[in-house]
C-alpha cells in the first residue's frame, strides 16, 4: 500500500514543481503589491462606494477596503486566481491517474498486480491527497514568509486557518474529481466534466448573492462554503462548510471506488 501512494503521490512531478511556483510567485505578486496599493486605499474606498453592495459581495470586494493585507489578499488571489490553480492541479492530476491511464492502455498494467481494486482506487486517493495538501502549504503558508520579506503586519492565525479551508477545498476537488475520471476513458472528458461543474457552481453562486429570489442556489454550490474572505477577516470556519465538504468527500469516494470496483477496463 505504501509503494502504491509514493508511486501516486510522484505522479507527474514536473507539474506539481510548476503550479507549485505559479502559485508562490502569485502570491509574492499580491504580496508585493499592497503596500502601494494601502497608500491609494482613500481613493480605492470612495470609489468602492459608488458599487452596488451586492457587486462588491458577489467578487469578495470588502466595502471597507483594503486596509490590511488580508481583505487585499482574499478578493485579489483567494476569489480567483488561487481557486483556478487548484482545479486545474485537481483535474489533471486525477485525470491523467485513471482516465489518462485507460486512454494509455497502462491502467491494465495496474490492475492486473496482486491487488484489490479498491486498494488501488484508495492509494490514488490518497497520494492525490497527499498532493493536494502539499500544494496547499506550499501556496498558502508562503504568505506568511512573503508578507515578513515586505514588513507587512498579517495575522499568521487567520492565515494558518485559511490553509485549513483551503485544503477542504481543495481535497473535495480531489475526490470530486477523481470520481469523474474513474467514469470516463479520456483525462479531456475530466477537464471539461469538472470545468464545467465547477463554472456552473461559480455561477449559481454569483446570482444567488445578487438576486434575493434565487438566494437558495449558494447551498448547492462549492464556493458559497469556500468562505476564504470570512477567515481571514478574523472568523472562523463555519460548521455548514466543514460537513459541505465532508459530505461531498465521503460520496464522491464511495461512488467512485463503487464505479472503479465494477467498470470494464480495457487492457
Amino acid at each position: 500500500m505504501i509503494s502504491l501512494l509514493k508511486r501516486e503521490f510522484t505522479r507527474n512531478r514536473t507539474s506539481f514543481i510548476v503550479y507549485c511556483i505559479i502559485s508562490v510567485l502569485s502570491a509574492w505578486l499580491y504580496v508585493a503589491l499592497f503596500p502601494s496599493i494601502q497608500k491609494q486605499s482613500e481613493h480605492l474606498n470612495e470609489i468602492m462606494k459608488s458599487f452596488p453592495p451586492a457587486m462588491l459581495e458577489a467578487f469578495g470586494i470588502d466595502h471597507s477596503g483594503y486596509s490590511t493585507v488580508e481583505k487585499f489578499l482574499s478578493t485579489e488571489l483567494m476569489s480567483f486566481i488561487w481557486p483556478i490553480l487548484a482545479i486545474l492541479f485537481a483535474a489533471s492530476r486525477t485525470g491523467a491517474s485513471i482516465a489518462g491511464a485507460i486512454d494509455n492502455r497502462t491502467l491494465g498494467l495496474e490492475i492486473s498486480m496482486p491487488v484489490s481494486r479498491i486498494r488501488l482506487y484508495v492509494s490514488k486517493l490518497l497520494g492525490e491527497f497527499c498532493a493536494m495538501a502539499l500544494f496547499c502549504a506550499v501556496s498558502i503558508m508562503c504568505i506568511i514568509p512573503l508578507c515578513a520579506l515586505h514588513g507587512i503586519d498579517v495575522h499568521i492565525s487567520r492565515i494558518v486557518l485559511l490553509f485549513a479551508i483551503c485544503l477542504l477545498f481543495g481535497l473535495t476537488l480531489v475526490s470530486l474529481a477523481l470520481f469523474v475520471s474513474a467514469t470516463t476513458t479520456e483525462k479531456g472528458h475530466v477537464y471539461f466534466a469538472v470545468g464545467g461543474l465547477l463554472f456552473a457552481s461559480y455561477v449559481a453562486n454569483i446570482v444567488a448573492i445578487i438576486s434575493s429570489n434565487f438566494s437558495w442556489l449558494k447551498h448547492f454550490s462549492i464556493f458559497h462554503y469556500f468562505a476564504s474572505f470570512d477567515v481571514l477577516t478574523g472568523k472562523s470556519i463555519s460548521i455548514s462548510s466543514l460537513v459541505f465538504f465532508l459530505l461531498v468527500i465521503v460520496v464522491s469516494t464511495v461512488f467512485g471506488l463503487w464505479r472503479f470496483r465494477n467498470r470494464d477496463i480495457p487492457v
